[in-house]
Formats: structure tokens, sequence, C-alpha cells
């Protein structure tokens, strides 16, 4: 689960491998056909490339109806533990994306994926992403609860309840009830979750 920040990336390393890959694969699909809206975008590598061409190319040219991104929290507190950019950065790029689409007429939105019971989310930090998601009117349809996978930092932080990096305690969330009730927060809308 842990991602290291593109800011410690050089800037041509992430700017190369996406225009490598769009690249190869423009050459394999015809340019019209490319549909990128089928990954998952890593919108921090977006924002943090100074030449926004791909960022347009993708608005303009390959998205059919909806963007798949990963902000996975809003809560800086989650974010920190998940090695993710802050919630500021995701805004800004909301913020852009919405300009791009005003600016070539496209009618597109952002599905993002959400992740509940992460280490670090305690009860207020799941209220916190569940105003956010009433705030911005967006009901999700799935949310992935936090499971353990072997050699991440994440996994560490769950089985030890410290943060490996700091050595402090970390709030785990591990029993069923309380991993239900942060998907419940975040899929408040759904009936099956009032009770």
């Amino acid at each position: 689960m842990w991602n290291i920040s593109p800011t410690g990336i050089s800037e041509f390393y992430y700017n190369f491998r996406f225009f490598y890959i769009y690249g190869v694969l423009k050459r394999l699909i015809s340019e019209k056909s490319l549909n990128l809206s089928y990954f998952l975008i890593r919108y921090d590598y977006l924002m943090y490339d100074k030449d926004d061409t791909f960022f347009r190319e993708l608005v303009q040219h390959h998205i059919s109806g909806q963007l798949k991104v990963a902000p996975e929290h809003i809560s800086n507190q989650v974010l920190d533990k998940m090695g993710k950019p802050h919630k500021e950065l995701y805004e800004k790029f909301v913020k852009k994306y919405y300009r791009l689409n005003e600016e070539y007429h496209k009618d597109q939105y952002l599905v993002p994926y959400l992740m509940s019971s992460h280490p670090g989310s305690d009860l207020n930090a799941a209220i916190e992403l569940a105003e956010y998601l009433r705030d911005i009117n967006h009901q999700p349809e799935q949310v992935q609860d936090f499971y353990p996978t072997p050699g991440t930092l994440s996994t560490t932080m769950f089985y030890t309840g410290l943060d490996p990096i700091t050595m402090k305690p970390v709030y785990v969330p591990k029993t069923k009830e309380e991993k239900a009730m942060q998907r419940a927060l975040l899929q408040f809308s759904n009936p099956k979750n009032y009770n």
C-alpha cells in the first residue's frame, strides 16, 4: 500500500514512463480508439508534471465518460500512513480536470476509488471522508476495505499497531463491526447500511 511520492522521483522518470507507455499504446491501437478511462490513473503524477500535455490529451481524447482515480481517502492522517499526497493535491486535480473538460466541451466525470479501515483511519477520519462524499454529492457503489497484503508498510502497521518509519503507535480498525461501520459511513445512502 505504500507509494513513493512522485516528488521523490525525478521528473524525467515519471514523464518518460507515461509518455513511453502512452506512445506504445498509441502505436498499437488507433489514436481515436485508445481509451484510458479503464485504467486507474495516478492523479498525483499528472499534477506533478510541469508539462500538462498528457493531462490535456487524456481529457480531450481518451476518456469515455468517466475517469477512475485513486485518492483512496481524504483525511491527511490516513493519507500519510498510505504514503499518498494530501487531499489538497487531489482537490487541485479535480478542479483542473473539470476546467479542462469545460475547455474541451466535454461532459466527463471522476470515479474515485476509496478505501475504508486503513491503518490510521479512526472513526473521525471515516466521518471526514463521509462528509466529503456528501459535500461533493458522490455516492460510491464500491468501497475497498483494507486487507493486509504481504510486504507492505500498511500491513506492518496493521499487525504491529506501529508506524515502521516513526515507530509511533497507529490506530488500526480491526474488528468486523468497526470495519463495517467505516464502510457504511462511506456508503451512507445504501439502505443495507441503515442497521
